[in-house]
């Protein structure tokens, strides 16, 4: 609620009509027979909505109020710098809102964008209080070319970084760095997800939305990571898209008979990280060759699925990741 009331709209509604006449509702719009309730934004988010009493908004002042409602984000934005109130604008509105500044800013054809998302696992009570201006510095500063960084959602933010595709190969140690200096600086656990290139303009809306899914895909299954790419996430990717019971049947079909044997899956999850060879897992396991090769004979009777064949392999690879988003029974 207190965020409700630090918002633009909040503040301007309470010029127009007091703060006495305003209702506050932080879960969505409900329904109403003396109050019209309008929905307040924040970024990408909706965040609660206010209501007014119907009595009040009669005719061209219900047409005012909802314009600006409309427009909210813009008005809002209008004090910022002129290349960050662009991008927010290019975060949230269609092309037609901010097509004719972006030809201002000089940025050629060829040029293409990218976003790393960061996430940030603990705020202080003021959400983006006193250290905000601190990270923004040190973030934009951390590349030698102008960039942007944004608050996006809550907890999350957004760097917008041109000539993307060139910076890619250093950006992975340069986030690490990051990382390590942020948590060690703020006390808390972050996580960066690296978005793929893009060129401008163009609506990147749903763009953003489906990174944004991508993100929290990457806190829910590799929390102990610190920078995440879109090849890290691609079979939880195709997994999430199943239902509960198809995983269920993937797991009980392919590992039934051993999904309760952890030594046998530790054996063969290791094996196929050190790419199905036996020398490698048998020297990582601290056991001989021999009592690799007879463990893998143990699975292959068990499953019907010989590991050491790609196709096979394959199936375990994605049935092994099931495992770990199925509910344990």
């Amino acid at each position: 609620m207190s965020d409700l009331k630090k918002s633009w709209l909040y503040r301007t509604l309470v010029e127009i009509f007091g703060a006495d006449q305003l209702v506050i509702e932080a879960d969505g719009s409900p329904a109403s027979a003396t109050h019209l309730f309008f929905p307040v934004k924040e970024g990408l988010e909706t965040i609660g909505s206010i209501g007014i009493p119907a009595a009040l908004i009669q005719g061209p002042a219900r047409q005012l109020i909802e314009t600006l409602v409309q427009y909210q984000q813009t008005f809002m934005l209008a004090g910022q710098d002129g290349e960050e109130r662009l991008w927010q604008l290019c975060l949230q509105e269609a092309p037609d809102a901010w097509l004719d500044q972006w030809a201002t800013f000089g940025y050629g054809k060829d040029v293409r964008f990218g976003h790393v998302y960061l996430y940030v696992d603990r705020l202080a009570d003021d959400e983006h209080g006193a250290w905000f201006p601190a990270l923004k510095t040190m973030i934009e500063n951390a590349l030698e070319q102008d960039s942007v960084f944004l608050p996006l959602e809550a907890r999350t933010f957004v760097w917008i970084i041109p000539d993307y595709d060139h910076l890619v190969p250093e950006l992975d140690h340069l986030l690490q760095g990051l990382a390590d200096t942020i948590t060690a600086e703020w006390l808390t656990d972050v996580l960066f997800y690296m978005g793929e290139a893009y060129p401008m303009p163009r609506d990147i809306r749903a763009h953003v939305r489906l990174e944004l899914d991508f993100l929290k895909l990457a806190k829910r299954y590799l929390p102990d990571r610190h920078v995440v790419h879109y090849e890290d996430l691609i079979e939880r990717i195709i997994l999430d898209a199943c239902s509960k019971e198809t995983l269920q049947r993937l797991v009980d079909k392919l590992l039934g008979p051993v999904k309760e044997d952890h030594e046998m899956l530790r054996t063969v999850q290791t094996f196929l990280q050190h790419n199905l060879n036996v020398t490698e897992t048998a020297n990582a396991l601290y056991i001989h060759r021999n009592s690799m090769q007879y463990r893998l004979e143990k699975w292959i009777e068990k499953t019907g699925l010989d590991v050491r064949r790609f196709e096979d392999a394959v199936k375990v690879h994605l049935a092994l990741h099931a495992l770990g988003i199925v509910p344990k029974k």
